[in-house]
């Protein structure tokens, strides 16, 4: 977009535009990565590759999803630098490349993982700091409304192409199969048009109320924090000037560019550290279920499992519930930012946090492909629901000028869930005879403590802050 058009007010209905550039880059990015586990039997079986095991295909996975958060922090650096659609256009091409090097030149796993998974990991890095960063500009009122809609595009992604991935891989084999898909990179090339940050308008009509002036309104109502600290600062500086002694500058993270010093320091910050174990905690339970919904409900009926007696679901039909999961994926992003702007973020994670993790733990008793469906369904709405919430928890309290940092930064917690999980799981069922009980229990754990973790470190100290204002404004 150019200048003259992103100089709006806040809550500028334009913003949706960019909220929508941000969908169709996750719709490419995480469609595209999450079918990954879909050619697990495919490559096993290939002879080309070696006929490797389904451990050493896992770690395809692990790089794919669990580096992406490390390379997060980097692109979130350069996003407070650059435009976001410098980003979004590295990310497309990086993405496109790697399918057609590796169905090109591939000849063993290692091969496979350094030329398609290695890239994909980097470029979906490159597209969610600079999407999230971009919409987050637009909005404060309708902040957790447009992050749902940013973040509802891996639920279109993985409605459409995980299905469309199954299908092609029986039919003509994981090579081809990637070469399909590498033309769902098209979609990059038009969010990358449509994404921009949003640029103060150079001069406002102050005449009377109105919306910008009511997205101020709430831009000084998220600032009681930074407040609080500045007025206890300008305290200790009086008493320093009082003692003889100057005053340093103030210098605060929603209004100054830190420096790499200053924002290590940042980091161990309550608002920053509540944020990352948030997502440390649930990255285990959101790649795990990644990794394990194919090949869990594929194993019905497989022999040598645990499974054996059960009615066999081939793996063309199974990557089929990645349209359930996809679908609620979307629903759940739109609604849940709703409930989000009509009461808080927090309340918003916790309840999808605790839903999400009560019906994990039922994924275990799960023998025909329509329970797969309905439990899917929901687990699918409350953790797209919490990714869309998750980004609206950062900017609120860690908005300004380092956005792009912390929003990275936050999301590196996702490395251990996203590198480790996949190896682990797979190596955890083997063990157990095919048996995904112990993935599910853990997913459900780790979602039910996700909740406790934002709840303790985050809601409940708003919820004190609230109703100690409302006394004074009572008392006063």
């Amino acid at each position: 977009m150019l200048p003259c058009v992103t100089r709006k007010p806040v809550d500028h209905p334009l913003g949706f535009l960019v909220a929508l550039s941000g969908l169709l880059m996750q719709l490419m990015s995480y469609g595209i990565d999450n079918s990954y586990s879909i050619f697990s039997d495919d490559m096993h079986k290939d002879a080309s590759l070696g006929y490797p095991s389904v451990t050493t295909i896992s770690l395809g996975n692990s790089v794919s999803l669990g580096l992406s958060p490390a390379f997060g922090v980097i692109c979130g650096f350069l996003v407070d630098r650059v435009p976001p659609r410098v980003m979004m256009a590295a990310s497309t091409l990086m993405l496109f490349a790697g399918l057609w090097l590796s169905s090109t030149f591939a000849h063993n796993v290692t091969a496979v993982t350094f030329s398609y998974c290695l890239l994909a990991s980097i470029s979906s890095a490159a597209m969610l700091s600079p999407g999230a960063a971009a919409t987050s500009s637009w909005f404060n009122r309708y902040q957790g409304l447009a992050m749902g809609i940013n973040f509802s595009g891996g639920g279109v992604g993985s409605a459409i192409i995980p299905s469309l991935a199954g299908k092609w891989v029986v039919a003509y084999g994981w090579r081809k199969t990637f070469r399909l898909m590498s033309a769902f990179c098209g979609i990059g090339v038009l969010a990358t048009l449509l994404s921009a940050r949003r640029a103060p308008p150079k001069t406002e009509e102050r005449t009377g109320p109105s919306e910008y002036d009511e997205g101020q309104e709430r831009l000084e109502q998220r600032n009681v924090e930074e407040k609080e600290h500045v007025h206890m600062d300008e305290e200790n500086n009086n008493n320093n000037n009082n003692n003889g002694q100057t005053a340093p500058t103030q210098r605060s993270l929603h209004t100054h560019k830190l420096n790499p010093w200053e924002l290590f320091l940042s980091m161990f910050s309550r608002p920053f550290l509540g944020n990352f174990f948030c997502w440390l905690i649930f990255s285990w339970a959101f790649y795990s279920l990644i990794y394990v919904a194919v090949p869990y409900v594929s194993s019905m009926g497989k022999a040598g499992t645990v499974y054996a007696d059960i009615s066999p679901i081939p793996t063309d039909i199974a990557s089929t519930l990645f349209t359930f999961y996809g679908v609620f994926q979307i629903v759940g992003s739109v609604l849940v930012g709703w409930l989000a702007t009509g009461t808080t973020n927090e309340f918003a994670y916790v309840l999808c946090a605790t839903i999400g993790g009560i019906f994990c733990a039922f994924l275990a008793f799960c023998r025909s492909y329509v329970a797969f469906a309905l439990l899917l369904c929901v687990i699918g709405f409350c953790m797209a629901g919490m990714f869309a919430v998750m980004p609206a928890l950062i900017a609120e309290r860690l908005h300004g000028p380092n956005l792009g940092f912390y929003m990275g930064a936050v999301f590196l917690a996702g490395v251990v869930g996203g590198f480790s999980a996949p190896p682990i799981q797979a190596e955890l069922q083997q063990r157990h005879y095919g048996n995904y009980t112990y993935v599910c229990v853990f997913m459900s754990i780790c979602m039910t403590m996700a909740a406790a973790v934002c709840y303790i470190t985050m809601w409940r100290e708003k919820r004190v802050r609230i109703v100690s204002a409302a006394a004074e404004s009572k008392l006063a």
